[in-house]
């Protein structure tokens, strides 16, 4: 041998037949209903295999409320975030309008003030 150990592998307490199935269940944390039934998985009876599948089809039938219920809670998020988008560019172009109007308010101020200037000079020549 060129000094290459083969692995070895550690079996679990409940291979070593430390623990029965409701210890091991215990151990794991599993449920009350999970732990009978791996109980009577482990005594090889057949009503542990009926509520073993009750409990796993209610388990599928959950995953599907569940998928459904993700599903429309990211269909809101999604048409809330469309919504929020069309607010948000909404208000952009109401700003901007608005800055725009502000801006030829101010240009047409300017030329006011540049006309009554000259007639206020115009006027003050006049006199003298």
């Amino acid at each position: 041998e060129d000094g290459v150990r083969p692995i070895q592998r550690m079996a679990s307490p409940a291979q070593q037949g430390g623990f029965d199935a409701q210890e091991a269940a215990e151990a794991s944390g599993a449920s009350g209903s999970q732990v009978s039934v791996a109980a009577g998985q482990a005594a090889g009876g057949v009503e542990a295999k009926d509520g073993g599948s009750a409990d796993i089809e209610g388990m599928k039938q959950a995953k599907v409320k569940l998928l459904r219920k993700m599903k429309m809670e990211s269909d809101r998020f999604k048409e809330w975030r469309a919504q929020h988008s069309k607010e948000v560019l909404m208000l952009k172009r109401q700003q901007k309008q608005a800055e725009h109007q502000a801006h030829k308010f101010q240009l047409q101020l300017d030329k006011q003030q540049v006309v009554l200037k000259r007639k206020m000079e115009g006027a003050q020549t006049s006199r003298v």
